[in-house]
């Protein structure tokens, strides 16, 4: 699985940098992701 940093969500300007929409992530990538948002903001 590729890292990802969860700690800059709100910082992404999508619109500024021109993002397109790619591919759908697969369901179990999503929940591993959700999973680690999830005990971030929890322990906050």
């Amino acid at each position: 699985m590729e890292p990802f940093h969860a700690h800059q969500l709100k910082s992404l300007d999508w619109a500024a940098r021109q993002a397109a929409f790619v591919e759908k992530v697969p369901d179990v990538v999503l929940q591993e992701v959700l999973d680690c948002l999830i005990a971030v903001f929890e322990n906050e």
